[in-house]
């Protein structure tokens, strides 16, 4: 993360002065042994090189430097104050770089939900209207049904780029859920290109659809006792939005209708190579299943 690296820079740096300070100081404990050593030698034969130097007409005395070592005096020194200065800091610095880290984590937060839900106010919302227009009819190559369909915005900008992609699915427990397989429908569908129809905020698109339901899935399907098979009908619309930001993010409604007769007798079943009157057929939303919107 960024402020762990301006941490680490700063006690670098601190680090670096305070070596650099240390190295520049003078060894003196040498100096102050050996001027310990002249200082006693001189007094013994101090008399004498008095006595020498008055016959001169310059007086050279030597004195040695015998201070004291000034290593620990460094500690006077405003370098090193700085040096406990900065160390003092690293916590406030540290502190305050956490600080700034987590407010610019929060306004990038803070941004990701507004354009998320500008998205969710203007995008549109497409949801479907599903009628049958037709009777249940069978030939040899299976049953077929007639839907109606009718798309609607209820959103605030244009749906562009909307495909449908209705399946009459007949019920086998050899195959998968209808959840699973709209799921699988859905995003596969959202995959496709950019065309095609553009449905406007408040306005609808209907479509008709003939959809058939092949005799071999239907002879897996049937009941042993009676002949019976049941399906759904899976309806997967995908769909895009105007927004310049948005125009690569496709979204999808997927929804699961039961079929039915609506016939007590048969309990809702369809029966293999009987074919039903319009009047007698129902369509509605799956009441365990119902929908997704994404």
């Amino acid at each position: 993360m960024e402020w762990r690296r301006v941490l680490a820079g700063t006690v670098l740096l601190l680090a670096s002065f305070f070596a650099g300070l240390v190295a520049s100081q003078p060894d003196e404990t040498t100096n102050y042994e050996n001027c310990v050593a002249i200082k006693k030698f001189t007094e013994i034969i101090g008399s004498a090189v008095n006595n020498h130097s008055s016959n001169n007409s310059q007086n050279h005395e030597y004195e040695p430097d015998c201070n004291p070592p000034k290593w620990y005096a460094s500690a006077k020194r405003p370098e090193w104050w700085l040096v406990v200065a900065g160390f003092i800091t690293i916590p406030l610095i540290w502190r305050q770089v956490r600080e700034t880290a987590r407010s610019v984590k929060t306004a990038e937060l803070q941004s990701q939900i507004t354009a998320r839900q500008l998205e969710i106010a203007e995008r549109p919302w497409v949801y479907a209207e599903t009628s049958i227009s037709g009777p249940l009819t069978v030939d040899e190559r299976g049953v077929y049904m007639v839907f109606r369909i009718a798309l609607h915005n209820c959103g605030h900008t244009p749906a562009v780029g909307v495909n449908i992609r209705p399946v009459l699915y007949v019920l086998n427990n050899a195959k998968p859920h209808p959840v699973e397989e709209r799921k699988r429908m859905c995003e596969e569908l959202a995959k496709g290109g950019m065309a095609g129809e553009t449905i406007f905020p408040g306005n609808e698109m209907v479509r008709t659809y003939t959809m058939n339901a092949l005799a071999a899935d239907i002879q897996r399907s049937v009941t042993p006792a009676g002949g019976y098979y049941a399906m759904n009908l899976i309806l997967c619309i995908a769909y895009r939005s105007t927004f310049a930001e948005k125009a690569a993010t496709c979204y999808y409604t997927g929804i699961v209708y039961d079929l039915r007769r609506n016939s007590p007798s048969y309990q809702g079943a369809f029966i293999i190579n009987q074919g039903v009157h319009a009047s007698a057929l129902r369509v509605s939303e799956s009441v365990f299943f119902g929908q997704i919107a994404t």
